[in-house]
């Protein structure tokens, strides 16, 4: 899995398709959801730039800094 963060958007790349992706900030505040089509989502976060972002796939975690 890889995660991009620009303008406020996160890529995510290598997920299955119909697969739940959730954002939280570092203090586990959810940010919102959305579900992965063709291998990718793609989640607008309002979270400030230089904030870190905990990207979750199932069981699965990532950490990006928001850009």
């Amino acid at each position: 899995m890889r995660v991009k963060s620009e303008g406020g958007r996160l890529t995510i790349n290598g997920a299955s398709d119909g697969e739940r992706v959730s954002v939280y900030d570092v203090n586990g505040t959810h940010h919102g959801q959305t579900i992965s089509h063709n291998g990718q989502a793609t989640f607008h976060t309002n979270l400030k730039e230089g904030s870190v972002a905990i990207v979750k796939i199932s069981e699965k975690a990532v950490t990006v800094v928001v850009q």
